[in-house]
């Protein structure tokens, strides 16, 4: 009786063991074509587009360029029914493995890699952050004597332990601690989005953490490499990719370990 609890134990051992030293390759992002990984991403980028005005605001630094060129990575660059930062949030968004789902009566960002879940109810939309800036814009043009405007913008906290912040200014002030939603940071550590490997980063150097590769990246890449071979020339094409990528990916996520 012994014995066969003994084989029994080791079998199990041995799974487990196996299952650790695979679980490794299971975190890695998939190895795909680049037309593939740009399918892929317009996938996960035209149901996010049709939130429109409900989408997020993204905590990146989208700039026209980029803008510009995810719109023709998604074919829309002439298309002037969607708002740019619309293109802009869910081309982002979907760059970083995030697709639209609908979850226990809500609508949520969600990854299937990582299975991280986030309600859209819980962050600052397009839509209404449209409309805080119309009310920042009246603010500043009504109280101009108490130089509110610049510092509301730019630096939440300093304005509001300003002197002579009426109720109003207050209420903006609360208004702009709605959360911005992070691409990066809502994923699981773990997440080949994120991490590339499905390795822990404490304690390396930034060296070693300069050296991971992960998915949003890959796919950053792979939809240049794509898009810019049928704008550009062959001979221009990688060149131009590996501007745009680099420019871009300091945009993205301008974390140490991605410098």
């Amino acid at each position: 009786m012994s014995h066969v609890h003994l084989s029994i134990d080791a079998h199990f051992l041995f799974h487990v063991v196996n299952g650790i030293s695979n679980s490794v390759s299971i975190y890695k992002f998939p190895i795909l074509l680049d037309q593939v990984v740009k399918e892929n991403f317009q996938l996960r980028a035209f149901p996010l587009i049709k939130l429109d005005g409900k989408l997020p605001v993204i905590k990146a630094e989208m700039t026209e360029e980029f803008i510009q060129t995810m719109a023709a990575a998604l074919s829309l660059e002439n298309d002037n029914n969607v708002d740019p930062l619309v293109v802009g949030s869910a081309a982002c968004l979907a760059l970083f493995g995030w697709e639209y789902g609908y979850f226990e009566g809500l609508e949520v960002l969600q990854c299937k890699a990582c299975f991280r879940r986030c309600a859209l109810i819980h962050y600052r939309n397009i839509a209404r952050n449209k409309e805080i800036q119309k009310e920042q814009e009246n603010v500043e043009q009504t109280s101009n004597d108490k130089e509110m405007g610049d510092h509301i913008i730019k630096n939440t906290e300093e304005s509001h332990a300003a002197a002579n912040v009426d109720e109003k200014t207050e209420g903006l002030v609360q208004n702009l601690k709605d959360l911005i939603f992070d691409t990066e940071t809502q994923h699981h550590w773990y997440c080949n989005w994120v991490n590339g490997d499905g390795r822990s980063t404490t304690n390396k150097t930034s060296e070693e953490l300069a050296k991971r590769h992960p998915g949003w990246s890959i796919t950053l890449e792979s939809i240049l490499k794509c898009t810019n071979s049928v704008t550009l020339g062959d001979s221009s094409v990688s060149q131009e990719s590996d501007n745009q990528f680099n420019t871009f990916r300091n945009a993205l996520s301008p974390r140490p370990q991605q410098s």
